[in-house]
């Protein structure tokens, strides 16, 4: 996995350019904000942000992940499909063998039905233009502010029905449901909780990859609270931590 964190430190930024152009996906690049000159927060935030999706899919395309849960849509969304899709084609045919439901499917989750709505259009135009069908699966669900374990979180009230071997985290938006002792996580000084990854960890494989985007304290808090073995990076220069289940399988 160290190859994969160091790697994209060495390309430059006309690499990555080239990259989305090659793969004819001229919308992310235009809508960057990596190109664009709004200085807006809120604008900025929602842009696509070209060195972090170069990111995503290498680490996809190098592992050679096969199902993809995807916590918050987006542009992400777009290139978490395509680099499955991608892997199909390559592995489709050495995958055949594994005991695996949902192969080269992404599953996205997202508890704003705008947001979710905005991606599956974008999405469905670009791969028509591109005359690919990657698998993606779309669910809406409401979030919720609980206590878990003696900590005030919140957790999405259902989330997909798959087991996958790559987890991206980037959610979900202010609008969390509820209070716990009249904390609420719609007050803009607290910070994303998330606790869904703690209630599947059983659930998942060896060798199981998850990428964080930014959210320094729920991030702390998944380190205190996971009870199986992760290694533990970060990749400053995009701000994005990441999770590698590092256990021995062990049966058939």
């Amino acid at each position: 996995i160290s190859k994969i964190l160091k790697f994209d430190k060495k390309r430059s930024d006309k690499f990555i350019i080239n990259f989305f152009k090659d793969k004819q996906l001229s919308e992310i690049l235009d809508n960057s904000h990596y190109l664009n000159s709004n200085k807006n927060l809120n604008s900025i935030l929602l842009k696509p942000r070209i060195h972090e999706l170069f990111f995503l899919y290498s680490i996809i395309k190098e592992t050679k992940r096969l199902t993809a849960l995807e916590l918050g849509s987006g542009y992400s969304s777009l290139i978490i499909s395509l680099a499955l899709y991608e892997n199909s084609l390559s592995l489709e045919k050495n995958a055949k063998n594994i005991k695996k439901s949902n192969k080269f499917e992404l599953f996205t989750v997202d508890n704003e039905k705008k947001y979710l709505e905005n991606t599956k259009k974008r999405n469905v135009k670009i791969f028509k233009k591109l005359n690919i069908k990657p698998k993606i699966n779309y669910l809406f669900s409401d979030s919720y502010t609980e206590l878990y374990n003696g900590n005030i979180v919140h957790s999405y009230k259902k989330i997909p029905l798959c087991i996958p071997d790559f987890i991206y985290l980037d959610c979900p938006s202010k609008k969390v449901l509820g209070n716990v002792n009249n904390i609420t996580f719609t007050h803009k000084d607290f910070p994303a909780m998330s606790a869904d990854l703690l209630k599947i960890e059983y659930l998942l494989n060896t060798n199981t990859i998850i990428v964080i985007d930014g959210r320094h304290h729920n991030v702390i808090y998944l380190k205190n609270n996971f009870q199986r073995k992760w290694k533990y990076h970060f990749v400053k220069y995009i701000n994005k931590h990441i999770f590698i289940l590092d256990e021995k399988p062990t049966g058939i």
